[in-house]
């Protein structure tokens, strides 16, 4: 039968393993991070070396961030601009027509409008117990 994973044999090895598999491992991988760490910062200081700005130097405050509010909220980006092209009033009224309607009420309209461009009738679906 198997051992689950609380049992003492179970928990025994693993807590082996940590100390003779993974901490050797773990050691060499952290004093590697520490070394490349020493180094960067090294390569920092010498290439990075920069004045200090005298304390009187205010800050210049974006005006996007002052259009933005207190939560810093993206700005609308603008709406690209065709040339030539502006949208018909019926293009404007479908628009508008599409924000207010459901999916699939938007797509009745839409074809009901097409038959009665073309002059036709939308056809009746016959169901049961109803009549046409």
């Amino acid at each position: 039968m198997a051992k689950s994973m609380r049992s003492k044999s179970k928990r025994r090895f693993r807590a082996i393993k940590r100390v003779e598999v993974f901490a050797p491992v773990e050691e060499e991988r952290l004093q590697q991070q520490a070394k490349e760490q020493a180094e960067a910062a090294l390569v920092e200081s010498l290439h990075m070396q920069t004045e200090k700005t005298s304390e009187n130097d205010q800050t210049i405050v974006d005006d996007d961030e002052e259009q933005r509010g207190r939560k810093g909220a993206p700005l609308a980006a603008p709406k690209m601009e065709i040339d030539g092209f502006e949208p018909t009033p019926k293009q404007l009224k479908r628009q508008k027509m599409q924000l207010y309607l459901s999916g699939n009420q938007f797509r009745k309209k839409k074809r009901i409008a097409k038959l009665k461009a073309t002059g036709r009738k939308a056809p009746k679906i016959a169901r049961k117990g109803r009549k046409i």
